[in-house]
């Protein structure tokens, strides 16, 4: 009989050592091989060459002391399974070179690499019989390694808003390699964070148990199967599929999981948050999960298995009857700490999947040490998230998501000036429309008649949004629109309520304007939600207090204003203002961001107080880094501005810090935060301690989920009207 050897992590409390158990589990169940089990790491790697292929459970936070290149000295056929797969990218954390075949934990994968074998997470077989009895209210349950990117916040939130009275029980286990993950990002034991804080979100009615239990898989299975529902808003933003709804899918109950690729595998059976509610969740998700578990049996995944071996023709060539004492010892990569190790894969798991390909030969454990990594990895991203490059993905190219199933096609026009807003906003908004289902958009950067018209005889779209303002396209008239019969919609980016009253069909049929606070009297005008960028923050809180803002260098932008409260309120502390020059107003500072920045220089007094101003015109990843690694962030506008929403405002939200603001009209949409984030109202130190509290009830409700479900709304009603 054909013989394999299964190479787990050493025993370790993470999803990496259980999921590798998990596997080991399912493929003993089959009867056309005999599997043996061992468990290595950097102490324990010698392995016996007695086998006809080897399997291993490789991951590089576990297994990064292992040079995989001397895999291939080993006899038979060498395969290991892959926990971190990105959509149709198995080798984001997995050297492409050095197994003979990848079994990647995604059923969804889809790649023309005939190494690769896409595979379900089996379903573990659990003698617990979940005997759910209703409790009087609502029981609502997660869990979870304290990471960020979890969003037990999220779900309390979520509930908060749903129902009257619930119970949110979320559990939070101590793991072997979450301390790492989390340290000085809060100057404390991140569970006791996130306990806090779910119970700051939490509004009156709605209880929050937090517990730091880890329990067996079937303890786990049988805790699932007593929640109403099992819910989990991750929007973590790195590889692999997440594993602990596996026991939540065992359990039977109920499921609600956000729209994050980490649960792509159950998108085709269940619909996510906020697509359907948490009370519809309870409601419909459960023949979905019924179906998971016909679909991903430990049976099918050895079934699965055998497939593999018998593609590769796999068969017993060792005497299996007799003893061998042949074996080999693993070479290891040169020695690097094991922290140093662990920081090289967090850090690897935040950069972009093309990123990631090209900088994969700085990150070598062996060759450096972990901070000229670090130093290596941050130029390179930095050198490829240029704005010349973000102009060479977008700039008059059609960024079409063209589909199989004809959907309808939606074009976004916008101008070509980067070094401006309302520029920014439309390559935001594509980022978060592009991944619709249900409609195709197009991008195209247009400056004249014959470019607009170019880009509609290609697309040929349904209809038209422009990412209009008079200043930076002021070629674009109503007699230019009003030759295309596709509905024409147009942005309102300075809207007020007195513009959008009087809104009419001049240049666009319909009008955007992203403010929620809008009420709709004009049947022409829709309000839209605003756009939090999606972004984990993983940067370490500063050791002096720090306030930073951003934005064009006008005088109206309140940065003197920043500088005095500062002043008044610390006696050490670092200001950090980015004053970019403005393409359309100020293209060489000197009319604005230059006399800002002098006045601000001359108002420092206290010699604790340390001011940076800088006119770099940041991308869009340097902007949330530099957000997210100052204490607060702060946008003191004048408080007479009284025009369109701000977008300074999701940037800053982006990044769970602290945020301050005056009560400047373009604000007016985070004015409900509860505590108050207004100067007037409180003090910046009141505000950081506070923390992002306040700010929570904002993230479920303009996360891109819930924007790019918004747009789909909208334009369903409007595509109707003009089909009937």
């Amino acid at each position: 009989m054909i013989k394999g050897l299964f190479l787990n992590t050493s025993k370790a409390q993470c999803s990496i050592y259980e999921s590798g158990r998990m596997i080991f589990e399912a493929l003993s169940l089959s009867n056309q091989f005999k599997l043996d089990y061992l468990e290595i790491d950097e102490n324990h790697r010698e392995i016996p060459l007695n086998y006809d292929f080897f399997a291993f459970n490789y991951h590089p936070a576990a297994m990064g002391w292992l040079n995989t290149r001397h895999i291939k000295k080993l006899p038979g056929l060498k395969l290991t399974f892959v926990l971190e797969v990105s959509p149709n990218n198995p080798f984001a954390l997995c050297p492409s070179d050095d197994f003979d075949i990848y079994c990647a934990l995604d059923p969804t994968i889809k790649i023309d690499d005939k190494r690769v074998y896409a595979f379900p997470r089996p379903l573990e077989s659990s003698l617990v019989s979940c005997n759910y009895i209703e409790p009087e209210i609502p029981t609502i349950g997660s869990f979870g390694f304290a990471t960020p990117g979890k969003g037990f916040e999220l779900i309390v939130d979520a509930v908060s808003k749903e129902f009257v009275e619930a119970v949110v029980r979320i559990n939070i286990p101590p793991g072997t390699y979450t301390n790492f993950a989390t340290w000085k990002l809060y100057n404390r034991n991140y569970t006791e964070y996130l306990s806090e804080l779910c119970k700051k979100v939490a509004k009156n009615g709605v209880e929050v148990i937090i517990t730091e239990d880890y329990m067996t898989k079937d303890q786990l299975i049988e805790w699932c199967g007593q929640n109403t529902l099992n819910c989990f808003l991750y929007n973590r933003m790195q590889p692999g599929l997440s594993a602990t709804t596996d026991q939540a899918i065992t359990s039977g109950r109920p499921l609600a999981v956000s729209t994050n690729e980490t649960f792509r595998h159950i998108h085709p059976y269940i619909t996510p948050y906020p697509f359907r509610t948490l009370k519809e969740s309870i409601a419909l998700s459960q023949p979905g999960v019924l179906q998971m578990q016909k679909d991903w049996t430990p049976e099918n995944f050895a079934l699965r298995f055998e497939t593999v071996l018998k593609d590769f023709n796999v068969s017993a060539k060792n005497k299996h009857d007799q003893v061998s004492t042949k074996k080999i010892r693993l070479k290891k990569k040169i020695s690097l700490t094991s922290v140093k190790r662990k920081i090289v894969s967090q850090i690897v798991t935040q950069i972009p999947m093309k990123i990631k390909e090209k900088i994969r030969p700085l990150v070598k454990f062996q060759r450096t040490q972990i901070a000229s990594i670090s130093t290596a990895i941050r130029a390179r991203t930095k050198s490829m998230l240029t704005s010349q490059q973000n102009k060479q993905t977008f700039n008059n190219q059609l960024s079409c998501r063209q589909s199989e199933n004809k959907k309808d096609i939606i074009l976004i026009v916008s101008h070509k000036e980067e070094q401006c807003g309302i520029h920014q906003y439309a390559l935001n908004i594509m980022e978060a429309l592009k991944k619709s289902t249900r409609y195709s958009f197009c991008y195209s950067e247009c400056s004249s008649e014959e470019e607009l018209h170019d880009a509609i005889t290609t697309t040929t779209p349904r209809a038209i949004i422009y990412n209009y303002y008079p200043a930076t396209m002021p070629w674009l008239t109503g007699s230019i629109t009003r030759k295309y019969t596709a509905p024409q919609l147009g942005i309102m980016h300075e809207v007020t309520q007195e513009e959008a009253d009087k809104a009419d069909r001049e240049m666009f049929d319909y009008h955007l304007c992203p403010d929620p606070t809008l009420i709709e009297n004009n049947p022409i005008v829709f309000k839209t939600k605003r756009l939090i960028p999606p972004y984990i923050n993983i940067k370490n809180l500063p050791d002096v207090v720090t306030i930073g803002s951003f934005g064009f260098g006008f005088g109206d932008k309140g940065f003197e204003h920043i500088v005095k409260t500062v002043q008044e309120e610390f006696d050490q502390a670092k200001i950090i203002l980015h004053m970019p020059f403005n393409d359309i107003l100020d293209k060489t500072g000197e009319q604005h961001a230059l006399l800002t920045a002098k006045r601000c220089k001359q108002l420092v007094k206290k010699p604790g107080i340390h001011l940076v101003i800088n006119h770099k015109f940041l991308t869009k990843q340097e902007l949330l880094d530099f957000l997210a690694s100052n204490t607060l962030n702060a946008f003191f506008y004048e408080r007479d501005k009284h025009r369109g929403i701000s977008s300074t405002i999701e940037h800053a939200l982006a990044v769970q810090r602290p945020l301050a603001i005056t009560k400047c009209g373009m604000f007016r949409h985070v004015f409900s935060a509860t505590p108050s984030i207004c100067i007037e109202d409180s003090s910046i130190r009141q505000i950081i301690d506070n923390d992002i509290a306040p700010l929570v009830p904002f993230y479920n409700k303009w996360s891109e989920a819930a924007f790019l479900m918004d747009f789909e709304v909208i334009l369903g009603k409007l595509l109707l009207k003009k089909d009937l």
